[in-house]
């Protein structure tokens, strides 16, 4: 997954390692023996299996032509028949790959190829590869991926939405520190919530997961894409019961004194969204009205310092919440405003650069 001045060589790679495994398992096939298991590190499945896994999370990915070469190779190697008692889901994977690639469109791929999400060893491999494509920037690709994915959770049921959101989840897990997936990721989860009903579904345990993983991805975050899906998935999150609530909650109203002005102003925006929704009960367990002042009032991103704080403390008090207690050691970078381009400013904030 590189990309360089001679072009998206990491595309190449992965295409000429395609190439290679088909040729390699084709070897494979030709040496005798049924009893040979060529188990990889693991030892939790034969190294042809796990091959087979890496064809299938590219047939999923956001590339057309990575995609489809993906698809093309899998499909000659479950055309080796030596190769049955060595790959597991095997009669289930031939039916899925049997049709040829012309018979599909872009979105009627996605649709076909997600009937893997059914066979437990190869669903993690389609999910890694389905949020490259879902958790895109909001390409045709993108929604077509999404698409897809919420049709599949839907028709499989709240089983299969929760299995697939733990694999999400142990992806985000194992991916801390590389933005580009844990970005995608994390937009993944997002759709999630917004077109499939994730919160009704979720159960206390996974949002508590979730919640962890999304606010440490925060720490220590230079990305600034990458904390603003953090966020979205938190606010997300402030709409489930408690103790999930408060949690996140909390950690929104933390997030209002980031480094940086930006991602301040988008927890204040996030936070402003849930406080106005709030039901009859919420507003009068709150200080509502003062929280609501404090949120549209106060400059997040050019206010002073100080300011900003102070008014942050205050929030915490409107929801009872006792503060972090290194307050005075978080450093609140405050944007420099000049008079005479104060308009030009608000004007690239509001498009979002």
């Amino acid at each position: 997954y590189t990309i360089d001045n001679r072009g998206d060589i990491g595309s190449w790679v992965r295409q000429a390692s395609m190439e290679a495994i088909e040729v390699a398992l084709f070897a494979l096939g030709d040496i005798e023996g049924e009893d040979l298991k060529s188990q990889n590190a693991s030892g939790m499945e034969t190294i042809e299996t796990s091959a087979v896994g890496a064809l299938i999370k590219q047939s999923l990915e956001k590339i057309d032509r990575i995609r489809h070469a993906a698809f093309l190779h899998t499909r000659k190697v479950l055309s080796v028949a030596r190769l049955a008692k060595r790959i597991e889901h095997w009669t289930e994977l031939q039916a899925i790959y049997q049709p040829s690639l012309s018979d599909f469109g872009k979105a009627d791929l996605f649709d076909h190829l997600l009937s893997i999400l059914g066979l437990s060893r190869y669903r993690s491999r389609a999910i890694q590869g389905l949020a490259l494509s879902a958790g895109g920037l909001g390409d045709s690709v993108s929604q077509t991926a999404v698409n897809s994915l919420v049709k599949a959770v839907e028709e499989g049921g709240e089983e299969m939405m929760k299995l697939v959101t733990w694999d999400l989840h142990a992806i985000l897990a194992e991916s801390k520190g590389t933005s580009r997936i844990v970005v995608a990721v994390m937009r993944t989860i997002d759709f999630l919530f917004s077109k499939a009903g994730l919160l009704d579904v979720g159960g206390t345990d996974f949002f508590e997961a979730l919640l962890a993983e999304a606010w440490a991805s925060t720490r220590n975050c230079r990305d600034i894409v990458q904390l603003q899906v953090a966020l979205s998935l938190i606010a997300n999150l402030t709409y489930a019961g408690e103790p999930i609530f408060t949690a996140s909650l909390y950690k929104l109203i933390a997030a209002l004194i980031n480094r940086y002005p930006k991602i301040r102003r988008c927890a204040a925006e996030h936070l402003y969204m849930r406080i106005i929704s709030f039901e009859e009960e919420e507003e009068e367990k709150y200080d509502v009205d003062r929280a609501t002042e404090l949120v549209s009032e106060i400059s997040w991103d050019t206010g002073a310092a100080a300011t900003i704080k102070s008014a942050r403390l205050d929030l915490f008090e409107c929801f009872g919440m006792d503060p972090p207690k290194k307050v005075e050691g978080s450093k609140v970078k405050v944007a420099k405003t000049d008079s005479a381009l104060s308009s030009y400013a608000s004007l690239v904030n509001a498009a979002g650069y």
